[in-house]
């Protein structure tokens, strides 16, 4: 029933997550959905915490078939999730990016949202210093934040070349080679 939730907030919107569209996506009889969610708020945090556990599992997927150890092992990591994002997961990252918008006005949405962002600046980290040890967590930000920018802009305003992989190079070089490497 979440999957069809998902699908529901990543086509129609948040606005378009009802009761009676879950249950029909589902195909499930019609009250089932508000059985196991008593409240649409309720139904709408089982979508963030279903989404986040998958954006975990397709981000250690790629962090496993590719154990970073230099900047280009991290541009193919980053690369791999945006094209993963728009192309095979784009459903499920709109509901996501539909989501984010909604926290503006419904301020209980904000903070597992940003749970979400919070847990991920680590494992980023982790990685970007596998690379250069001394990275400072600023930049895990910088970058997360930079790949949710070209993620959303590429399902808002699809691009049909999209390519992230000299964007995220030419981060990625600046913000782990070493400072006496750049100079």
């Amino acid at each position: 029933m979440i999957a069809a939730a998902i699908e529901v907030a990543g086509t129609m919107g948040v606005g378009g997550l009802t009761y009676r569209s879950v249950d029909a996506a589902a195909n499930v009889p019609s009250g089932t959905t508000s059985n196991h969610f008593r409240t649409r708020d309720a139904l709408l945090l089982g979508v963030i915490v279903e989404i986040e556990k998958l954006r975990r599992a397709f981000w250690r997927a790629l962090v496993t078939e590719i154990n970073p150890t230099t900047v280009a092992d991290l541009v193919g990591i980053g690369t791999a999730y945006a094209n993963g994002a728009v192309g095979m997961m784009s459903t499920r990252v709109r509901a996501y990016m539909a989501l984010l918008m909604e926290g503006w006005s419904h301020p209980e949405l904000r903070e597992p949202l940003q749970r979400g962002r919070d847990a991920q600046i680590p494992r980023t980290l982790q990685l970007m210093r596998k690379v250069d040890p001394k990275t400072p967590e600023l930049h895990a930000e910088i970058f997360q934040d930079y790949l949710t920018g070209i993620i959303y802009q590429q399902l808002a305003n699809p691009s049909p070349n999209f390519n992230p992989r000299p964007g995220i190079e030419a981060l990625l070089t600046r913000l782990v080679t070493p400072q006496a490497a750049q100079e």
